[in-house]
């Protein structure tokens, strides 16, 4: 009984290390991937990374034209519109939960549209005035509304941009742009769209960053399954062990009560046999002989002969009882 019980506590004790180690490696795991998760990445235009962005003019023929014969600060210019596209492409397992895209301006221009988002302008970052911030949509917006300074060309709208400024473009997440699927979904991508103006005589310089995060779930890859895998064979494991403890122990309460119904039938069907018996050899050890007076002389009395005990090998102390004879 006792070995049975040291091999039952050292059996739990080892699954109880087995399942803290899988707690501890799944703690650890959540740990890691929460950390993962917050985690914020840059990726810088034309980097080969996890995540890429290429911002790129479109090069069909009505994706540019010009404006002619404008008059713009007391004189005649002559606009380029160029239709520019961004593609960003998630290389990554993980889903790219959050981004946003910053479009530094090197060079004089002026931006007319985007989609699907909206946009936050930054005017005047290194200019002798004060900043200007403004978030807009420019595809619905109030032209009350507007703080940044702009104005328009044939009721379309000109925000003017320099050396120095940037505009941050914030995605949309009902048309899609957000969050970008990992790359094994087959939809890795976003593509978005800018309208910019520039002087005819010049050109359009941009360069681009983009923050992002990705985010991994915690049963996505190869170590949470192993856990997952690893907590199922505890499972069955514990769950054998305990079956077999319940009906070892049933077994043997089931034997028991067998073994001792058993010994009661025994014992009743014996009784009668072993009182007989006893109350056979109880006659037989207290038996004597009768003898008459018409015995001879030498045996004219009632006599106790005690049988020879057969273990101790002597005579019993007779008691003799005198009587006359009828």
């Amino acid at each position: 009984m006792e070995k049975e019980k040291r091999t039952n506590l050292i059996f739990f004790v080892a699954l109880t290390c087995f399942f803290g180690f899988i707690l501890f490696a799944f703690s650890v795991h959540i740990y890691e991937t929460g950390r993962f998760n917050e985690k914020e990445r840059f990726v810088f235009d034309d980097e080969v990374s996890e995540c890429t962005i290429k911002l790129y003019p479109r090069a069909g023929l009505a994706d540019s034209w010009e404006k002619r014969d404008i008059e713009f600060n007391e004189e005649i210019v002559n606009f380029t519109g160029i239709t520019y596209d961004c593609q960003i492409n998630n290389f990554s397992d993980s889903v790219v939960s959050d981004w946003k895209l910053t479009i530094n301006i090197k060079k004089e221009c002026y931006i007319n549209n985007s989609w699907c988002g909206t946009v936050e302008v930054h005017q005047h970052v290194n200019g002798t005035g004060d900043e200007i911030v403004q978030e807009i949509d420019l595809r619905n917006y109030d032209k009350n509304s507007i703080r940044l300074e702009h104005f328009y060309v044939s009721q379309d709208l000109y925000i003017p941009l320099e050396y120095g400024d940037y505009i941050v473009y914030n995605p949309s997440q009902v048309s899609g742009e957000l969050p970008v699927k990992a790359f094994s979904d087959e939809a890795g991508r976003v593509v978005i769209g800018f309208i910019f103006y520039h002087k005819k005589g010049s050109d359009l310089d941009f360069s681009t960053v983009m923050q992002y995060k990705l985010n991994r779930g915690y049963f996505q890859g190869t170590k949470p399954k192993l856990l997952v895998m690893a907590l199922a064979v505890w499972v069955m494991i514990l769950v054998i062990r305990i079956t077999f403890v319940l009906t070892f122990s049933n077994l043997k309460r089931e034997t028991a009560s067998v073994i001792h119904a058993i010994s009661r039938i025994y014992t009743f069907c014996t009784r009668p046999i072993w009182r007989m018996t006893r109350s056979r050899r109880f006659a037989q050890r207290n038996s004597f002989t009768i003898i008459s007076a018409n015995s001879p002389a030498s045996a004219r009395r009632w006599l106790l002969f005690p049988r020879r005990s057969t273990a101790r090998k002597r005579w019993r102390t007779s008691r003799i009882f005198t009587m006359s004879a009828p």
